[in-house]
């Protein structure tokens, strides 16, 4: 079963996971908002990770706490409430730290990486997603041929209507691009390994479920768990443009030196 929130899918976790060559195993992963903690538990079960995972919300914690025990991973996974801005873990500890489903957008780029930062041994690896916008500008060089070529029809960046960025910003947040993300990994430690956008099917598998997890007949707590998506944030990417201008980034890094 999957339960992440976000538009990402378990073979493409693997995929994450295997080009970050993890310790083969045991290796020690904090697990920052981890919701119903589905990375930590597919790491435990098949990398054979020892995982803490982190949230505020005592609903997901409460569901990845029984489906760790239906999976008997009562050893190798825990859960603990708490504020993964503020919640205290022991420094230079971790061979990884997961901050997934824009974990690092909730707790501040910068001060986030910096956490994070403290809490990796030496050599260490972050996995991140994260909502990412699709209109970075174009490299200079193409810029300036498209204009000397075509000077009828110049390199227009791309612009997300008002109402997309109404739903996923919530009045609140901000997004990166993929080459903002970059150079703010490089600026606080890190060497990027490996970035890529998740596909169009793994955001349709993702609202397919969201939709079906709202029809579902109620079942007791915390057996199913609706997946937090309106009708408003349907309409944004699929009717507004935000497919267009919105991409899932799922990236790793390690820290340099």
């Amino acid at each position: 079963m999957e339960d992440h929130l976000a538009p990402l899918s378990n073979d493409l976790l693997r995929l994450a996971f295997r080009g970050l060559c993890l310790p083969a195993d045991g290796a020690r992963v904090a697990d920052l908002c981890c919701g119903m903690g589905n990375a930590s538990r597919l790491l435990a079960t098949e990398f054979g990770a020892v995982c803490t995972g982190v949230d505020s919300s005592e609903v997901l914690l409460r569901a990845a706490r029984e489906r760790a025990l239906a999976e008997d991973l009562q050893q190798k996974v825990e859960f603990l409430s708490g504020d993964a801005r503020h919640v205290d873990l022991p420094s230079s500890s971790f061979d990884l730290v997961l901050a997934m489903g824009g974990a690092l957008t909730y707790m501040g780029r910068s001060e986030g990486l910096e956490r994070i930062r403290l809490l990796l041994k030496p050599g260490g690896a972050l996995l991140f997603s994260d909502l990412v916008y699709l209109d970075a500008p174009a490299p200079p060089e193409v810029v300036e041929r498209l204009s000397e070529e075509i000077p009828s029809d110049p390199v227009k960046p791309l612009s997300l209507e008002p109402a997309v960025r109404a739903v996923f910003e919530e009045g609140v947040f901000s997004f990166e691009t993929e080459d903002s993300y970059r150079a703010l990994l490089a600026l606080h430690g890190y060497e990027p390994v490996f970035a890529f956008q998740v596909p169009e099917s793994a955001w349709n598998a993702y609202y397919r479920r969201a939709v079906l997890s709202t029809r579902e007949e109620s079942t007791p707590f915390p057996t199913s768990v609706r997946i937090p998506v309106g009708t408003d944030e349907l309409a944004a990417y699929y009717c507004w443009g935000g497919r267009w201008g919105l991409a899932y980034l799922v990236g790793g890094a390690r820290l340099s030196g």
